[in-house]
């Protein structure tokens, strides 16, 4: 009888165990498919994010909506960026001494500034995003390569850990 009971206790803990690995495994994959965790390695996006930090992004909104400011991830051209949406489909961006327009209205964000010389006008596509990074001067953005469209989008900033310098 006591034999008995303690092969019943051994299923009954294996049991437990093969739970709670499955549910390990389902909670790593959820996070392997709705959210990331990427190094910044630029001060493109400085002073909001500054090389170094190590960045949280959700994926599952790039399904859903994106808004005026939201800091995306994205790829283009086999690199991955992370900057700042200004401008969304069917806006008028116009980028010129130290301004950035949207549909007329000055966009006033605390970031560094960038060459006074530079002029740039454009309408955003459809199911397209304009972004910059915060570090105007030192940023690779849409006033290069143009808008990004929406599926390039890996995911938006949940949050970030500030890293060594």
């Amino acid at each position: 009888m006591e034999q008995t009971n303690n092969i019943l206790k051994k299923k009954s803990d294996l049991i437990v165990l093969l739970k709670l690995i499955i549910y390990i495994l389902i909670v790593c994959l959820l996070c392997i498919f709705t959210c990331g965790i990427y190094k910044i390695e630029s001060t493109s996006m400085y002073p909001t994010l500054d090389d170094n930090n190590y960045i949280f992004v959700e994926k599952l909104s790039k399904h859903i909506k994106y808004d005026y400011d939201d800091i995306v991830i994205f790829d283009n051209d086999a690199e991955t960026y992370i900057k700042r949406i200004v401008a969304l489909q069917g806006d008028d961006v116009e980028v010129y001494s130290n301004k950035v327009l949207v549909n007329g209205y000055v966009v006033d964000r605390k970031v560094n500034t960038y060459d006074i010389n530079y002029h740039y006008s454009s309408t955003v596509p459809t199911n397209s995003i304009f972004i910059m990074g915060d570090n105007r001067t030192h940023s690779i953005d849409s006033r290069y390569f143009g808008s990004i469209d929406k599926s390039n989008v890996i995911g938006k900033l949940l949050f970030y850990i500030k890293g060594n310098k």
